[in-house]
C-alpha cells in the first residue's frame, strides 16, 4: 500500500503513538517529518502538549509550548495554553498552573472558561477555597460566563470539604440557569443525604421536579435517593 507521507498522515501516526504514551517513537516520527521537509502544524504541537499533560509531564509540555513559535514558527493559542495549565493541575502542580495563567498576557493570550475551570479544579482539589472564589470573581470581572463544566467542578470538589459552600454554588448555578450534569445532581443529592441537610435536599428535589434545572430523575435515580436517605438515617 503506497500511502503518501504528508502532514495529515504524520499527524495521525503521532496522535496514535502519543495516545499510547509512546513518546520516544513519536519523536522518531517527528524526525522523519523533518527529513521529508514537512513542518509540524498547530495540530501536531497541540497533540504533543495535550498528551504530555495527560501523562503528567507538564514541564515537557511547557517546554514545547515555549518553543513552538520560536523554533517552529507556529502561533500559540489559548487551546495550547489550556492544555499546559490542565497538565499542571493533573500533576498537582497548582502553583505552576496559577503562575502560567497570570503570565498568559506575555504570550498575547487570554484565559477562557476552560482555563478557569482547570484552575478551579486544582484549587478545590487542594481545598484552597478562597483562591477558588477569587477565580470565580475574576471570571465575573472579565464577563466570562461559567459553563456547566465549571459548576460541576465546583460542586463535586467542594462537596467533600464543605457541603454548605457546595449548596451556595448550587444556588448560584440555578440563578445563572446553568444546567448541571446528571452525575453532579446525584452526587449533590447523595452528599446532602449523608450530611443530613434535609431542607437543602427538599429544595434541590423541588428544583429537579419543576424541571428548572433541565434534569429529570429516572426511576432508578429515585431509588438511589431512597437508598441515600436510608443509609444516612441508619448512621
Amino acid at each position: 500500500c503506497n500511502i503518501p507521507r504528508d502532514v495529515v498522515v504524520y499527524n495521525l501516526i503521532i496522535a496514535g503513538l502519543l495516545s499510547l504514551s509512546q513518546f520516544k517513537k513519536g519523536m522518531k516520527v517527528m524526525q522523519m517529518m523533518t527529513e521529508d521537509n514537512i513542518s509540524p502544524t498547530r495540530h501536531t504541537m497541540g497533540t504533543w502538549i495535550t498528551e504530555l499533560g495527560r501523562a503528567k509531564h507538564p514541564e515537557l509540555a511547557m517546554q514545547l509550548f515555549e518553543e513552538m513559535t520560536e523554533r517552529h514558527n507556529i502561533p500559540r493559542s489559548t487551546i495550547h495554553l489550556n492544555s499546559v495549565i490542565n497538565g499542571y493541575v493533573q500533576s498537582n502542580m497548582i502553583d505552576k498552573a496559577k503562575d502560567l495563567a497570570k503570565r498568559a498576557h506575555e504570550y498575547d493570550l487570554s484565559l477562557d472558561e476552560r482555563s478557569y475551570t482547570s484552575l478551579l479544579r486544582g484549587f478545590l482539589k487542594n481545598k484552597r477555597f478562597d483562591e477558588a472564589k477569587n477565580v470565580l470573581h475574576e471570571m465575573d470581572q472579565k464577563n466570562i460566563q461559567a459553563d456547566g463544566r465549571t459548576y460541576n467542578t465546583i460542586v463535586e470538589y467542594t462537596m467533600s470539604g464543605n457541603i454548605d459552600e457546595a449548596t451556595k454554588c448550587w444556588e448560584m448555578m440555578k440563578q445563572r440557569k446553568v444546567v448541571p450534569e446528571r452525575r453532579t445532581v446525584l452526587f449533590f443529592i447523595e452528599h446532602l443525604c449523608l450530611n443530613q441537610k434535609i431542607d437543602s435536599l427538599v429544595s434541590a428535589l423541588k428544583d429537579i421536579q419543576s424541571s428548572s434545572l433541565g434534569v429529570t430523575l429516572t426511576k432508578n435515580d429515585c431509588n438511589c435517593v431512597r437508598g441515600f436517605l436510608a443509609h444516612s438515617s441508619s448512621t
